[in-house]
């Protein structure tokens, strides 16, 4: 097993008071590298870092980003500079630094990260500083078993869906480094943080005590074991659920030894017990499609019964690849190199995995389920079009949920008796052809949740038009039915359809 961090309260309060005398930000550190040269060192190009860093006076700043940017050794003057209630020695005790010779350099990254979360109303964002294993272009290897990633794509997805509630309660099942757990405890009195690994929640420990961080409680073991008989407000979840092929060893930040997509599976059917009444959770999940299925059918019967027993869920596909591009992906994210032997190897076992058990292809998407409320509601889309405003999106997307799955269980007459409000920022778009007064077509564009253009003829483009939550639908349709002289119940009819087909685009709202 790899080192964990052993760094004291008072070595923690040191070192935070260090990186902020350095400034150490990511507006500041992009201001000192430049965005271009920032995104090249991510990509693993250190030669514009190393130019620029050639013409950079000494500074806390240029040692913090040496070490955690470039990997590369540094003084001890420069650590005691930057350092100043620090030894370099304790640091390296500590399992944050490694000695070599009169150098030393990073054992760990430490990074300033800022999230966009629309729960802070004033920035849009929050700001951390994070330990984690050293990232992939600083640790140039294969992962270890027990590695703790950072922040990626996935975790700042996971991020900007959550609804910007406040809750007494919370939970963050698979914390990882924290960071999911450090959103949640601005959203809540009380946060439980669990994970499976014992380094792992060291990791997460040491950042909440870096950032200052109260009100989490940490937790060891498996998914939901660790709460017991306690149920929560909020869950949040980005479980382990890569594929592991078959014979191969399993990375315990991202999958695990059960066969398939059998954890997300476990993982699905049991979330919905652990929210209180109107408790919501939103999680990341992948699972397996087979030869001759629809991409709905795994987590419809992961879900369907739970729906009934307890409330609504919304399942959202945003990806489908095929065995060979799923394998190439994963063999990647672990570090191996495409090409080599070991590359090889790992590829040819997911693909031996996928066809043995009629694998066509894996879905990846996210799970928003509330618990009570309106009538029990499974619904499952393929959403390919891009996510709006991160800053926005949680807020968005619990709209639409509420509204899609309010309007879903409603029948046509109670369809007609509600009153529907436009969304802000939703753009109505026509194409005429030139002298002619009527359109060719009508689109409504939405910016949140989704950014995706919806195409209506002319009598709904009218409906959303009118639709300003003064009148209801049927009083629009019975309006409608008299300008475009045609039969009311017939268009009444067309329009209840239209409202079901769009209550997930967050195209409009239900006035109360």
């Amino acid at each position: 097993m790899s080192a964990a961090l052993t760094l004291s309260p008072a070595q923690v309060t040191a070192l935070r008071a260090a990186l902020d005398s350095a400034d150490y930000t990511l507006d500041s550190v992009t201001a000192l590298l430049g965005a271009e040269v920032l995104e090249s060192l991510r990509a693993g190009s250190f030669a514009g870092a190393l130019h620029r860093f050639a013409k950079l006076p000494a500074s806390p700043l240029k040692t913090l980003c040496a070490l955690f940017y470039l990997g590369a050794p540094v003084t001890r003057d420069e650590l005691q500079t930057t350092f100043t209630q620090l030894t370099p020695e304790e640091l390296t005790a500590a399992g944050v630094l490694r000695a070599n010779n009169s150098y030393f350099s990073a054992a760990v990254s430490l990074n300033p990260v800022t999230i966009a979360d629309g729960h802070n109303r004033e920035s849009g964002a929050y700001s951390w500083w994070l330990f984690s294993d050293l990232d992939d272009h600083l640790r140039k290897e294969a992962v270890s078993d027990d590695h703790v990633m950072g922040v990626g794509g996935a975790t700042r997805s996971l991020i900007s869906q959550l609804p910007p509630l406040k809750v007494a309660t919370a939970a963050d099942i698979g914390t990882g480094c924290g960071v999911v757990a450090f959103h949640l405890a601005k959203r809540a009195a009380k946060v439980v943080a669990t994970d499976l690994s014992s380094r792992t929640l060291n990791f997460a420990q040491v950042n909440a005590q870096l950032n200052e961080i109260v009100n989490i409680e940490f937790r060891a073991g498996d998914l939901f074991a660790p709460l017991g008989a306690e149920r929560f407000d909020l869950l949040a979840s980005n479980p382990p659920f890569v594929i592991n092929p078959a014979g191969e060893s399993a990375l315990s930040y991202r999958s695990t030894q059960e066969p398939g997509d059998a954890l997300v599976a476990r993982f699905t059917k049991q979330l919905p017990g652990y929210l209180n009444n109107e408790g919501r959770a939103v999680a990341l999940l992948s699972w397996e499609n087979y030869w001759g299925k629809n991409f709905a059918d795994r987590p419809t019967a992961w879900l369907e019964q739970s729906v009934k027993q307890f409330g609504s869920a919304w399942v959202i596909e945003r990806d489908r690849v095929n065995p060979l591009a799923y394998a190439k992906m994963w063999a990647r994210d672990g570090g191996v190199q495409l090409g080599t032997a070991a590359s090889e190897k790992l590829q040819r076992s997911y693909l031996d995995d996928f066809e043995k058990r009629e694998v066509s292809t894996v879905s990846f998407g996210s799970l928003h389920l509330q618990n009570g409320g309106q009538k029990p509601v499974l619904h499952v889309a393929e959403v390919r079009s891009p996510y709006g405003d991160p800053q926005k999106l949680g807020s968005a997307i619990d709209a639409a949920f509420r509204t899609g799955s309010r309007i879903t269980g409603l029948s046509d007459s109670e369809i007609l008796e509600s009153r529907l409000m436009l969304a802000a920022g939703v753009k109505e778009q026509r194409l005429h052809k030139p002298g002619e007064a009527d359109p060719q077509e009508i689109w409504f564009a939405a910016t949140l949740p989704f950014l995706q253009q919806y195409p209506a003829g002319t009598a709904t483009a009218a409906m959303l038009g009118a639709s300003d939550g003064e009148l209801s639908v049927g009083q629009i349709a019975g309006a409608l039915a008299d300008i475009f002289e045609v039969e009311p119940e017939a268009l009444a009819t067309e329009l209840c359809t239209v409202v079901r087909e769009l209550a997930y685009t967050g195209l409009f709202t239900v006035a109360p």
